[in-house]
């Protein structure tokens, strides 16, 4: 189960994404993935810790220099899976309309960047 803390940041999370405050940048995106990555390697659940390696993944991109869009896209993508199906079993029980519509948010973000790729 998804500890009760990450309610409140989750919500600030998809408020975030609406309100379009994740386009302000890499380096202000940097300690919102590190922080979603440490929180859920904390947990240890066997479900969470691939989302957090997906997130290592970001993290490692958005702190490089040259960001390739396709590649961001795919990890987008591939944290939008992952997020919603975390959301469909045990772990995501009590959040988890609130991860589908963050799954939904990366998705559409995802392939925003995709598109800009090719």
């Amino acid at each position: 189960m998804i500890p009760d803390e990450v309610g409140p940041a989750l919500l600030r999370t998809v408020e975030d994404f609406e309100t379009g405050t994740q386009r302000l940048g890499a380096q202000a995106a940097l300690p919102v993935v590190a922080g979603w990555q440490r929180s859920l390697e904390e947990t240890g659940h066997p479900d969470l810790l691939p989302v957090a390696e997906t997130l290592s993944e970001l993290r490692f991109q958005l702190s490089g220099g040259v960001r390739d869009p396709a590649v961001m896209g795919a990890l987008l993508g591939t944290l939008s899976g992952q997020v919603r199906g975390v959301a469909e079993s045990g772990p995501g029980a009590g959040v988890s309309d609130w991860l589908l519509k963050l799954s939904a948010l990366l998705a559409g973000q995802s392939r925003v960047l995709v598109a800009l790729a090719h």
